[in-house]
């Protein structure tokens, strides 16, 4: 029977996780997932919540999509004229920590619990902020601090022009995925 002892208990240990009790749920490992029909009886505010959703609160949606498409004209306005300037884009790139999912990787490929990861990567940045440093400025011995796991190859892992590149999906930011983005902008302009 569903209950609300996970949610709660991430509510209640946020940031922090406590061990959960139990096998986690593998979506892999389920041949199906089946629904029932919300209990109305034992959740009494559902009634309430489906009403609402057909009030008059849609208007907040629409207006955003309004400013939305009034936001994108201006933009594409002012990407003509932009200026960019090559050095501020890499500093930007750097200090932005944008290569902390890169860094939860590499620790769970060296075999880090799943659930300690989070916290470490926090750290991690965290002491690279205090110090005004990006992650891939700290020396290995403060990595170390962290985690055990850490070792020189963490570099090439968390390297900027590597996070760039690893992300491959279509309308990512690898060089190749753009390239391809601008071709495809450059034969919808012919077409137009």
């Amino acid at each position: 029977v569903p209950d609300m002892k996970l949610p709660i208990q991430y509510a209640l240990t946020y940031p922090y996780r406590r061990p959960m009790e139990g096998k986690k749920l593998d979506f892999y490992e389920l041949s199906s997932m089946t629904f029932e029909k919300p209990d109305t009886d034992t959740f009494k505010g559902l009634p309430m919540a489906y009403n609402r959703d057909m009030q008059e609160d849609k208007y907040a949606v629409l207006d955003a999509a309004n400013t939305l498409e009034s936001s994108l004209s201006l933009f594409v306005e002012m990407v003509k004229t932009i200026k960019i300037n090559r050095g501020e884009m890499q500093k930007a790139a750097k200090y932005g920590y944008m290569n902390a999912v890169e860094l939860s990787q590499y620790l769970y490929d060296k075999g880090v619990d799943y659930d300690e990861i989070p916290e470490i990567v926090s750290k991690v940045i965290g002491y690279a902020i205090n110090r005004g440093s990006a992650i891939e400025e700290l020396w290995l011995d403060d990595l170390k601090n962290f985690s055990q796991k850490f070792d020189s190859d963490v570099y090439d892992e968390i390297a900027i022009r590597n996070v760039i590149e690893s992300k491959k999906s279509t309308g990512s930011t690898s060089f190749k995925s753009v390239e391809e983005q601008l071709a495809q902008i450059k034969r919808d302009k012919k077409r137009k």
